[in-house]
């Protein structure tokens, strides 16, 4: 008898210990509005006015340049190196934090920490203006995909896309704006961006390979579907390679337009960089970017990231 009560007082004990872990882990998420759960990090972006409360979610409103905007990261799971971007009308800028600039300011995070990074806006920003502000937290920053034996992954970042109000701001600016339209796949299913080297038109939505090998300053061409959402016809892409702004036909930010819900495809020539090594692709999705009157904020889809090895000329037929 004595032997089955302390059994029972085991089992309780037990069943007690679970569910106070999953009682603090689902208080801890209940805390982040954009915890990626697959991640395991938490992002936000606010003013000294905000608070971390705003009322209209979607908007950063600011008096002037001379105040401060805060990146809040909170981290949970594992050890990760961050980088924080920020991206002003979908062209990259150089922010200022701790009196140094920075168009990549990378960090790294311990397991159960929090950062908050305040940083300042260029002074040439026209504050007469309303803007777009797309602020990117990317995990992972010192991971190249080619090295890894895990599966690709579009789960690596947080990118929230802002509409930038400042006190005086009278009128929205004046941005290139001319969309480009893309074949449309009418059998295909896909939401998001997804690039590859080696589509057909007719194959299914596949993944590109971890790694491509490509002698130093080379051209290859990219090959990508976007689209699948059913409120807009009108995209971005933004792409990067190692954390850097690169252009897609010469603009920063490639604006293409394919039917409402459908995907889109399209291709392009990538400049290979001419220094040897691994360098990091990603990019990122805005569907209908030059909305004003949107107010609901979601992370911004991104691309499988891919790794490309660039080696010097004649090395790539050696291997």
């Amino acid at each position: 008898m004595a032997k089955k009560r302390w059994l029972e007082f085991i089992f309780i004990f037990i069943v007690c210990i679970v569910l106070i872990t999953k009682i603090e882990k689902i208080f801890f998420l209940s805390e982040t509005h954009y915890l990626q759960m697959d991640n395991g990090y938490y992002f936000n972006v606010f003013t000294d006015d905000t608070k971390r409360i705003n009322d209209e979610e979607g908007i950063i409103k600011m008096n002037s340049l001379n105040d401060y905007l805060y990146a809040e990261v909170e981290n949970a799971g594992k050890n990760r190196e961050f980088v924080l971007k920020v991206y002003i009308d979908y062209e990259e800028i150089a922010i200022k934090i701790n009196g140094h600039s920075y168009n990549s300011f990378y960090f790294s995070l311990n397991d159960k920490s929090l950062e908050q990074i305040s940083f300042l806006l260029p002074n040439n920003i026209d504050e007469s203006k309303r803007h777009k502000l797309t602020v990117f937290l990317i995990s992972g920053a010192n991971i190249n995909a080619g090295n890894l034996s895990e599966n690709l992954t579009n789960s690596y970042s947080i990118v929230l896309d802002y509409l930038l109000l400042f006190e005086c701001s009278d009128s929205f600016i004046d941005l290139d704006d001319e969309y480009t339209s893309i074949e449309t796949l009418n059998n295909k299913s896909y939401q998001g961006l997804l690039f590859n080297i080696d589509y057909s038109k007719g194959e299914s939505n596949k993944l590109p390979p971890k790694e491509i090998t490509i002698e130093s300053g080379e051209k290859i061409k990219l090959a990508y579907r976007v689209g699948g959402y059913e409120d807009t016809e009108c995209y971005a892409i933004i792409l990067m390679i190692n954390w850097n702004a690169v252009k897609i036909d010469n603009q920063f930010y490639k604006l293409v337009k394919t039917d409402k819900g459908k995907v889109g495809y399209g291709e392009f020539l990538l400049q290979i960089p001419l220094n040897e090594g691994k360098y990091e692709v990603t990019g990122w999705v805005i569907p209908n970017p030059f909305n004003e009157n949107k107010l609901n904020l979601f992370p911004l889809d991104s691309s499988y990231r891919f790794t490309i090895n660039v080696v010097k000329k004649g090395c790539e037929n050696e291997m």
